[in-house]
């Protein structure tokens, strides 16, 4: 195998991870909105009160560790889709080529080449040139490629975070609820 055809190898590799991490980001934004339908739907069965009109200490307690977890929740769940959308999701480009550069292997400036110059260009591109071109454009991927697998890391620990606090917020809403009677409310 040639210098070139195991470039281009690397680079189709590195494509592929890319799309793997963008079906990653896909996939727990398909089960955070489960995730959000179930809050919801847990959300919208209970009844909110002023936390102060308990008779007890621990209903107070309560209400406002259900209210500052059930923020948080949101809160969480916000930045998680922020990540995943703007961060993970969003289409990259290129950050090390330059207005003036006219590479026949990067979208962007072939996409601002007349069609004549691009075939032109391409007719006369020699190997030297071909190999630090496609060597370029497996150092941009590379370069995407990192930035999101770290944004996806964070993601995912966003993710077992909400889980957690999902969890938790079910739980003292529980609570109050099989409690709301022995709370003197």
């Amino acid at each position: 195998m040639n210098k070139i055809n195991f470039i281009l190898e690397d680079f189709k590799n590195v494509q592929d991870l890319i799309k793997f991490t963008d079906q990653k980001a896909s996939i727990i934004l398909l089960v955070y909105s489960f995730v959000i339908k179930a809050l919801i739907d847990f959300s919208s069965n209970v009844t909110y009160v002023n936390p102060f009109t308990f008779k007890h200490s621990t209903g107070t307690f309560l209400s406002v560790v259900t209210f500052i977890v059930g923020a948080t929740l949101v809160i969480v769940l916000l930045v998680q889709l922020y990540y995943m959308l703007f961060k993970i999701i969003k289409p990259r480009l290129s950050k090390h080529f330059s207005h003036q550069d006219h590479s026949v292997f990067y979208f962007e400036h072939i996409a601002r080449m007349k069609k004549a110059d691009f075939v032109t260009q391409y007719d006369d591109i020699n190997e030297d040139r071909m190999f630090n071109e496609i060597l370029d454009q497996l150092y941009e991927v590379s370069r995407i490629l990192s930035r999101k697998t770290a944004n996806l890391r964070v993601a995912v620990n966003f993710f077992y975070l909400s889980l957690i606090l999902m969890v938790v917020y079910i739980g003292l809403i529980s609570i109050l609820c099989s409690h709301a009677g022995f709370l003197g409310r």
